[in-house]
């Protein structure tokens, strides 16, 4: 409604997707003093709600406990506008359970109201699933041409109408050393890439998991430029701004 702040957080049971694994929330109308933290949603999720159209919320992770045996990504959608209840499971078939490990869903909406949902994998490139109900049901992911190292990926919609997709293409697994920005125009054709870091990076501490590169973006406008946040080897965190007209298609 314009005066409620809602902030989403996983909260881990130890490991990712161990059962006790969780979505939580707090509300604020101030953005200064917070509720108390309430369990929404089992699940690992690292991205907040998307709106779609008509104004329901879909929801995009991780499955987590007994439930990852026979599904990898997890799908939700309320019609509560502040995302605190309501939520109902979507239907999606993975399809071949080991291509998938991690799936980082990073879903965008489509003129119309179709929604599409890339998601990573092992296989070197992108999978990617459509919705045509509003992301109650989804079809099978299938295998796309956009290149992916096995990495975090962010999605979005531009002001303009195109569409934006920041990855790591690079054809070697877990190459993490290039970061770039796809555009498209419908959201299914992505016909030019810009680089947006791709000099070299060390990390200086030795930890789990840990690589070097540009890594885990998430995207946002705000007024007239693209933020992206992204991790320098899983030990800083630094922000692009893009300027809007500088990614605008010229005639």
């Amino acid at each position: 409604n314009g005066s409620t702040l809602v902030a989403f957080y996983t909260v881990t049971g130890g490991t990712n997707f161990e059962p006790r694994t969780a979505l939580w929330a707090k509300v604020s109308t101030d953005g200064r003093n917070w509720s108390d933290p309430r369990r929404i949603l089992p699940g690992f999720y690292i991205a907040a709600p998307l709106k779609l159209v008509g104004g329901s919320l879909l929801l995009a992770g991780e499955h987590v406990g007994e439930a990852r045996a026979t599904r990898r990504m997890a799908l939700y959608r309320t019609q509560q506008p502040d995302g605190l209840g309501g939520w109902d499971e979507a239907k999606i078939a993975p399809g071949d359970l080991k291509v998938f490990g991690y799936t980082e869903p990073a879903p965008y909406v489509l003129p119309g109201g179709r929604v599409v949902c890339p998601f990573r994998n092992y296989s070197g490139t992108l999978y990617a699933s459509e919705s045509g109900d509003g992301g109650r049901t989804w079809g099978v992911p299938v295998k796309t041409t956009f290149p992916d190292s096995l990495a975090r990926h962010a999605s979005g919609r531009l002001p303009d109408g195109q569409y934006f997709l920041v990855n790591n293409p690079s054809a070697k697994r877990l190459d993490r050393s290039i970061l770039t920005i796809a555009l498209s125009r419908d959201g299914r054709l992505f016909d030019r890439a810009f680089v947006l870091k791709n000099e070299p990076t060390a990390k200086r501490f030795e930890g789990k998991h840990k690589l070097d590169g540009w890594q885990y973006p998430h995207a946002i406008v705000v007024k007239t430029s693209l933020l992206v946040a992204y991790s320098v080897n899983k030990e800083d965190v630094r922000l692009a701004r893009i300027r809007l007209d500088a990614l605008s298609r010229r005639k």
